[in-house]
């Protein structure tokens, strides 16, 4: 089997002038101006959706080498599961935003945009009609998924943080969601109406308990 030859730290990236990146750090030049670093700054910190868009692809690539049996699938799992560390979820919506054809993808919609498109719109036609009215209409993530379940342009009205749906609304939903999981289904029978509620009632729970996640696993505390 071919390994690739890389150097002992995989990172290592020259901006003349400006900055050297390794994988622990980045050297920037005393000489850099201020206005080259904070161009250096946007850039890198574009890389993190970039980086979702890369991962996306190489997961399809290898679903593929699968499907061909090249790579087994205990060697997919391995390579998800422990190198990438992936989650089944992050495969999936990492594995949506690849959907998106290449020729279709915009470089000003996030990587989150093109996971709704990817996940609700099969059609490269609709992807790509839908992907220009996001840029045309600077549609929010959330805005694009209801825009596209309702079949027009929907614009968020409710107040920031502030729920649309009461309590027992969603309670109601989360049990039903939670029972059919426990019966054993690998996809619970939510529309998707009601799996919108969901998500915009838990998403700022869950980017809390990854972030608590991410503390718990620090060294020191």
């Amino acid at each position: 089997m071919k390994t690739l030859a890389l150097p002992q730290s995989p990172v290592h990236l020259q901006v003349p002038g400006v900055a050297e990146f390794t994988a622990t750090g980045a050297l920037i030049n005393a000489s850099a101006t201020g206005s080259e670093i904070l161009a250096l700054g946007k850039t890198v910190n574009a890389l993190h959706d970039v980086v979702r868009f890369w991962i996306g692809d190489i997961l399809n690539a290898t679903a593929e080498k699968v499907e061909h049996g090249s790579i087994s699938q205990d060697q997919c799992d391995y390579f998800v599961q422990t190198e990438l560390g992936l989650t089944y979820a992050d495969v999936i919506a990492l594995q949506h935003v690849a959907s998106v054809p290449h020729s279709a993808r915009r470089a000003n919609l996030s990587a989150a945009h093109h996971r709704v498109i990817g996940r609700l719109l099969k059609t490269a036609e609709e992807q790509i009609r839908w992907l220009e009215i996001a840029v045309s209409e600077g549609l929010t993530v959330g805005e694009l998924a209801s825009s596209i379940t309702a079949g027009q342009v929907t614009r968020q009205t409710a107040s920031r943080g502030k729920s649309i749906h009461s309590a027992t609304e969603v309670v109601e939903l989360f049990l039903r969601f939670k029972r059919q999981l426990f019966e054993g289904r690998k996809e619970a029978d939510l529309n998707r109406k009601e799996a919108f509620v969901l998500l915009a009632e838990f998403k700022p729970l869950a980017d809390f308990l990854r972030f608590v996640e991410h503390v718990a696993a620090q060294d020191s505390f």
